[in-house]
């Protein structure tokens, strides 16, 4: 009877390990890790980003150019970048991040960026596949949404200077339809090597 118990439970472990074994390969192609590795990406490179102005902050404009600091002002009001007088009298206007626009401001790609975002769903993809030289790849199609969305956003005077943020807002609750190229290294699935 003992021997019969301590045989079930070894038994029993033996096949719990082997299924958690099972699930916890960072290289298999499934939709856990390559949710895994999406959310990693879009955590670097974020979506729902639009273009303010084409230099990087700080960034000194004229303020006699009333299109170029309209939407620059609107940042400022909701307290996403600050602004200031080079020289009393100047006409030039030096606007900087604060604090709070730095959490939305994508540096590599001199963006702002209404919230986070994260995989919703993996739709498909391909079985891993290799060429001559090359790591295993994988296209994966996907939807994501949004986990967080700045307050700011809301904020009618925002939404009338810049148009690019109203083209985002309309997909926010609905966003279009993802495909992106993930390779094997040998610590799981990336998008570059």
């Amino acid at each position: 009877m003992k021997t019969k118990m301590i045989s079930m439970i070894v038994l029993t472990l033996t096949g719990l390990s082997l299924i958690l074994s099972g699930c916890s390969n960072p290289k298999d192609a499934n939709e856990g890790n390559f949710k895994q590795a999406i959310n990693t990406i879009l955590a670097k490179q974020k979506v729902g980003c639009f273009l303010v102005f084409l230099f990087p902050f700080p960034v000194t404009v004229d303020k006699r150019t009333a299109n170029s600091i309209k939407p620059l002002d609107s940042l400022v009001k909701v307290g996403l970048l600050s602004s200031k007088e080079i020289t009393p009298g100047s006409p030039s206007i030096e606007y900087s991040l604060t604090p709070e626009g730095q959490k939305f401001y994508n540096q590599p790609s001199g963006r702002f960026c209404i919230g986070e975002a994260e995989v919703d769903k993996i739709i498909n993809f391909t079985p891993p596949q290799s060429y001559p030289g090359a790591p295993q790849m994988s296209s994966v199609k996907y939807t994501y949404k949004f986990k967080t969305i700045g307050k700011w956003v809301e904020d009618p005077e925002v939404q009338a200077t810049i148009s690019e943020l109203n083209k985002i807002l309309e997909t926010k609750d609905n966003p279009p339809e993802q495909e992106i190229t993930l390779f094997l290294t040998n610590n799981g699935w990336v998008d570059k090597l």
